[in-house]
């Protein structure tokens, strides 16, 4: 019996239409397999139990999961355009190349999870705990990040262009090569971070703690750094 036949029986036994726009609300789906692209768009997991479900290619477009558990749930390259995260557990969830644009994630916990090269375009994440996550390569262009916990996150060459940081906790996080052009981080905590390389042109620090962070060729060209703080700060510009 395939995975999906098994969700169907699931779902028929509780009266629900098999279909887009599935009422999932509250099952224990552990561990479920569903990999290879079902087509799941508009479903409702809402509290639902998907610990290390397997949802590969799946189309999970404009989906529910309030408060799911995703935890080390693999959802590679899934189609998650839309969907609704708030406060769902996705710690150590595998996102890699998971499209995520305009996603809800406020107050989610990514933490671990891996998001590289992930499409976080326009996504909502404030609030969000991403301590320790994966996020390389990644695309977060206009993202907010407001308040979101960032600390020893890997955001290395990621795109934050116009994004929105403001205090945001960024405290040993590796933003090597990252793009941050007009982003706003406006009393975000970066001690210790690494922006080496990166491109903060147009930024906004204003009353950001940059503490032992490492500027080091990082291209600073009409970056507003107001009342920032830049003590044992590593700044080496590269010469023209």
């Amino acid at each position: 019996m395939s995975e999906l036949t098994r969700l169907q029986i699931i779902v028929a036994s509780l009266g629900i239409p098999v279909g887009a726009a599935m009422r999932l609300r509250g099952l224990d789906l552990a561990g479920i397999d569903l990999t290879g692209g079902v087509d799941l768009s508009l479903a409702d997991f809402s509290l639902s139990n998907l610990t290390d479900a397997r949802l590969s290619l799946a189309n999970l477009a404009g989906g529910r999961f309030h408060k799911t558990d995703l935890r080390l749930a693999h959802l590679e390259q899934a189609d998650l355009q839309g969907a609704t995260f708030t406060g769902a557990i996705m710690a150590k969830a595998n996102l890699k190349y998971a499209n995520l644009r305009k996603a809800d994630l406020r107050g989610a916990d990514l933490s671990k999870a891996d998001l590289t090269k992930a499409d976080l375009t326009d996504a909502r994440l404030q609030g969000a705990n991403l301590r320790g996550a994966f996020l390389s390569d990644s695309n977060l262009e206009r993202a907010d990040l407001t308040d979101a916990d960032l600390t020893g996150a890997d955001l290395r060459r990621t795109i934050l262009i116009d994004g929105n940081l403001q205090g945001a906790k960024l405290v040993g996080a590796c933003l090597a090569g990252a793009h941050l052009i007009d982003a706003v981080l406006t009393g975000a905590v970066l001690t210790a971070a690494n922006l080496k390389e990166a491109d903060l042109s147009r930024a906004v620090f204003l009353n950001a703690d940059l503490t032992g962070a490492n500027l080091d060729g990082a291209d600073l060209t009409g970056t507003d750094l107001s009342r920032t703080i830049l003590k044992n700060t590593q700044w080496d510009q590269p010469t023209e």
